[in-house]
């Protein structure tokens, strides 16, 4: 079981400097003092959370709800300190529990305001689909901790959530808020930038691979062969460039939030097969076909067309590229408890132990050393898993050398996912 008290030794050990320096390690380190406070002091009560009793040595508290006066005052003192904002509540009603100093302030609550509250009585805007989508992994155990941007109270935070179950209550979630704005307009600034940069490099980048369209054809009269080879390389470095900047234009879109990515419900199946149409003239340029596959029973998701058609593209793509000829490539929808899961399976090399770590890296190319002609800008990758992002989902791939990989998006289920008919 996972222990906020394991990080203690990790924290010393990781520590070259003062922990006052380190800002992460500083708040995880303080976070031990509160919880550790919170154990000592609190005890199941029903739904919510109570005292010990009064003959055990510790002052008596009301029902349902610890006061901050009963946390020891040297954690209260030390988490109070922080600029990032600290909240802890229960994992199945949300029910706020403790919030710091720095959360009291932004909320404008005092103490005794906190009682009876909820995590949606924080913020009128609140997305609680959006938070349930984050902290389902959690639930789930498949991890022990997530980290995730989000707009609360018109400011940007930077959320890290976990659940710390070694208390003598019920488990609970606690969250620290770190306030980036400044580094969001920082990003948005410098995303304008790159953007207005591609454009002028594209423009005249178009009208350079027009002019080599137009000579490639003939229209300029009869080349030699040794010219025609330098004009059809120049052809292939022009696509390469409009691809890439392209691929950074996505990228700076999505980052500073800049692509419409409007949601709606449709029926998925059709969807996929259009997707699988659309994709069927790449895979017969490579010798490989493309198939899909899905349950009998229609189903409904919330996702955006076009950017989903563009992060399955990038998968499809990639599969494509690295099958050998003749094989298929596969697009699977399969219903999950919670989610639909969109897997894309190819037959090709598979990819190395020690590049799973940073597939999904901008300008990485796993395979950049097997085929140069098949390289792409090494940005497919990221998109996708910035645009399923956006839906709320979660993006991952399992590989194995020499038999293949599927690279697999999960999405959340819309309200009643599958259709009746």
């Amino acid at each position: 079981m996972y222990r906020f008290s394991d990080q203690i030794s990790a924290i010393f050990s990781a520590a070259r400097g003062p922990l006052q320096s380190q800002p992460a390690l500083f708040t995880g380190f303080i976070l031990i003092f509160l919880l550790s406070s919170l154990r000592n002091r609190w005890v199941p009560s029903g739904l919510g959370i109570g005292p010990r009793e009064k003959g055990r040595g510790l002052v008596t508290e009301r029902r349902g709800m610890p006061s901050h006066d009963h946390i020891r005052p040297s954690a209260r003192a030390i988490v109070d300190l922080l600029q990032d904002e600290v909240y802890a509540f229960t994992t199945d009603k949300l029910l706020l529990v403790y919030l710091n100093k720095q959360a009291l302030l932004a909320a404008n609550w005092r103490p005794e305001n906190v009682e009876g509250k909820q995590l949606a009585d924080l913020s009128d805007s609140f997305d609680m689909q959006a938070f349930r989508t984050h902290a389902l992994p959690l639930l789930a155990g498949e991890k022990k901790s997530v980290l995730f941007d989000m707009e609360f109270r018109s400011r940007y935070v930077e959320v890290r959530l976990q659940i710390e179950r070694d208390l003598d209550t019920q488990p609970l979630f606690i969250a620290v808020l770190r306030d980036i704005s400044e580094r969001k307009r920082e990003e948005q600034e410098m995303a304008e930038f790159v953007a207005t940069v591609s454009h002028e490099i594209r423009s005249p980048m178009t009208s350079i691979k027009g002019a080599l369209n137009l000579i490639s054809s003939g229209f300029a009269g009869p080349m030699s062969e040794r010219a025609d080879a330098m004009i059809d390389m120049a052809q292939r470095n022009v696509e390469r460039l409009l691809r890439l900047i392209n691929d950074v234009l996505d990228l700076q879109k999505l980052d500073a939030d800049m692509t419409d990515l409007s949601m709606s419900e449709i029926v998925l199946m059709p969807f996929i097969e259009e997707v699988v149409a659309a994709n069927a003239g790449y895979g017969h340029e490579y010798g490989v076909e493309l198939r899909c596959f899905a349950p009998e029973t229609p189903i409904l998701v919330n996702l955006n067309r076009d950017g989903m058609m563009q992060a399955l593209t990038n998968l499809l793509s990639n599969a494509v590229k690295f099958s050998p000829k003749g094989q298929s490539v596969d697009l699977v929808v399969s219903e999950q408890e919670t989610t639909i899961r969109l897997s894309v399976t190819d037959r090709g090399p598979g990819i190395a132990p020690e590049a799973h770590k940073k597939l999904f890296s901008r300008f990485v190319q796993a395979h950049a050393q097997i085929d140069r002609q098949r390289v792409g800008t090494g940005l497919g990758l990221s998109i996708a898993k910035a645009i399923v992002e956006k839906h709320g989902g979660q993006v991952g791939f399992v590989s194995e050398l020499g038999v293949g990989s599927t690279f697999y998006i999960d999405l959340p289920k819309a309200d009643g996912a599958s259709v009746r008919t």
